[in-house]
């Protein structure tokens, strides 16, 4: 006995094909909605940045921010431009402040609704001027380098063969930290008189310190600080005459209790 087959009304088809239909134009009425409403957001005068506040600055140049910041800020959809600060990236924004402004250690990126973005910056403050013989920048305590100096400004730290670049890190926290805190010994050093010319980064293991007497200290920035400062005052303090003192060629203080000393040749 074949099965009988059944078919569905006429009216019943049409009905779920009404329901369809209408499930379809309301979706796409809800899409069609939200890309208007975005685009209104996106291209809406009143939400379009006109404005960036900076804050924070000292030394890097407040109109080069705030132009850079806005230029970043332009987006370009097809053939539309906008600035809608609801759309800008903070994140994204920071990464390229920071990128392009080495003289700054950290920003922040905010929005100040409606049209207004704040931009706080942190800036780094300059330790010393390293060289390489060519090339003179500013670096921080960190050993990141920023902002073109004058050789003579500041604390010189020459790094032979180094490539100076802005952004750059030329030597670690601690070897800055050596330098500059025994120099401030010596100059502080009564039975020491003398004059700082430059210290010169030899490798990790060695500081040389250049003296305007014309003669030089070498130290090991990894060892004691303080064990290293007092042979050499204990040195200084024997080599008391002027001609002994303009004999020296080096006195190097990196190995043990003992301090070695090198004479130039008469």
């Amino acid at each position: 006995m074949k099965p009988r087959r059944f078919q569905k009304p006429i009216r019943l088809r049409s009905k779920r094909a009404r329901k369809r239909i209408a499930w379809i134009v309301r979706t796409c009425a809800a899409i069609g909605i939200a890309a208007g409403f975005f685009a209104f957001l996106l291209f809406a005068p009143f939400a379009q940045i006109s404005r960036v506040r900076v804050e924070g600055t000292r030394l890097a140049s407040r109109a080069d921010l705030e132009a850079s910041a806005l230029e970043k800020a332009r987006t370009r959809y097809g053939f539309f431009e906008t600035r809608g600060i609801l759309f800008v990236s903070p994140s994204a924004m920071e990464t390229a402040l920071l990128k392009e402004f080495p003289e700054l250690e950290a920003l922040s990126v905010s929005r100040d609704l409606p049209r207004t973005l704040v931009v706080r910056v942190k800036e780094r403050f300059p330790r010393a001027t390293a060289c390489n013989g060519t090339t003179c920048l500013s670096i921080d305590e960190k050993g990141f380098a920023f902002t073109l100096k004058d050789a003579e400004a500041g604390m010189n730290i020459i790094i032979p063969e180094a490539i100076i670049t802005p952004g750059t890190r030329l030597l670690a926290a601690e070897s800055v930290s050596f330098v500059l805190e025994l120099a401030a010994m010596i100059e502080r050093s009564a039975k020491a008189g003398v004059s700082i010319v430059h210290a010169t980064v030899q490798e990790e293991e060695r500081v040389d310190i250049a003296f305007k007497e014309g003669w030089e200290l070498i130290t090991n920035p990894t060892l004691d600080i303080a064990w290293q400062f007092q042979k050499f005052e204990a040195v200084l303090d024997a080599q008391t005459s002027a001609a002994k003192r303009s004999r020296l060629q080096y006195i190097d203080v990196r190995f043990g209790d003992r301090a070695f000393l090198k004479y130039r040749t008469p």
